[in-house]
């Protein structure tokens, strides 16, 4: 298991990034929009932003970097319990498989890079973030 640098807080510098380029300016003026929607004023939604999650768009904004950014990068291993078959080939019983969290989101057989646009992912509402 690791620990150390590969935590949230390195996700959360992603999504920061993201918010600073000129798509996360929009997506910055969407958020704000669903919060106002969500809370009526500022003032309201900052006292109660950390009791109650009423902005969807945010908790979708949320989810969405941690699928894509995942805080671990390789899971931690699991150990097959039966014989499979994995694209034409036998995985047997007993064998540790690793799985690589951030390349799952990216292969071109996601549907969230089925849109057209490499650099859009589906939101749980529906709508495209470009996050690269």
């Amino acid at each position: 298991m690791s620990g150390g640098f590969e935590t949230v807080f390195s996700t959360a510098i992603i999504a920061i990034g993201v918010l600073a380029s000129s798509q996360g300016q929009r997506m910055q003026d969407d958020a704000f929009e669903d919060i106002i929607k969500a809370y009526k004023t500022p003032k309201h939604a900052f006292a109660q932003c950390l009791s109650d999650e009423k902005s969807t768009y945010v908790m979708a904004l949320v989810k969405e970097t941690l699928r894509f950014f995942p805080p671990l990068k390789l899971l931690p291993p699991r150990q097959t319990l039966r014989d499979f078959i994995f694209e034409g080939s036998v995985i047997p019983k007993d064998i540790l498989v690793y799985m690589n969290a951030q390349a799952i989101n990216r292969g071109m057989s996601c549907q969230c890079l089925q849109q057209g646009d490499k650099g859009f992912v589906t939101n749980a509402l529906g709508r495209y973030f470009r996050v690269w």
